[in-house]
């Protein structure tokens, strides 16, 4: 369901650069990196704000919760460049006719941007079950010493070695 979500948020994108969509059939692991670092301030207050009731306040998004995110909020500015092309090769393979994308066409990247923050947030609350806030919780604290850079070049290498079954792949680094 959230990738189905994902893949119609980045068609707003993709549509407005389709040369960044036809330029690969992979995603780049620099930029899936950098989309991990953009997307997680948006997803930490998406989080915060379903598990508000739930959370300890003696837990950890209590006592480091604002420092955790501030250190992928500084680098959102630097990140979404990749984080936009990650969207848009996301794209590719999801739905092209979406009739909002259409209306966002011409608009340039930063000017969608806070409209795909807010569709992204959105989504993501729905996603999010309060029955896993604490779970959550718990795989958030042990993150909390990696820097953002270390965390999304993580995720991208997990990706890369374990392709399974989704579109597009990501770009092994030597097709870089």
């Amino acid at each position: 369901m959230l990738k189905k979500k994902l893949a119609a948020a980045a068609g707003l994108l993709a549509l407005m650069q389709p040369q960044v969509a036809m330029a690969q059939d992979c995603i780049a692991p620099d930029d899936l990196s950098d989309a991990m670092i953009y997307l997680m301030p948006i997803a930490f207050d998406s989080y915060r704000e379903t598990c508000a009731d739930t959370l300890k306040p003696e837990g950890f998004v209590a006592r480091e919760g604002d420092t955790f995110v501030a250190k992928y909020s500084a680098l959102q500015d630097e990140k979404w460049d990749g984080a936009f092309r990650f969207f848009g090769t996301f794209a590719k393979k999801g739905k092209k006719g979406d009739e909002m994308a259409q209306l966002f066409d011409s608009m340039p990247p930063d000017t969608v941007r806070p409209l795909f923050d807010a569709i992204i947030k959105l989504e993501l609350a729905k996603e999010i079950k309060v029955k896993d806030c604490h779970k959550i919780e718990g795989i958030l604290e042990p993150l909390a010493p990696l820097p953002p850079q270390n965390f999304g070049l993580l995720v991208a290498r997990i990706f890369e070695l374990v392709p399974g079954k989704r579109e597009p792949k990501v770009c092994s680094s030597e097709e870089q």
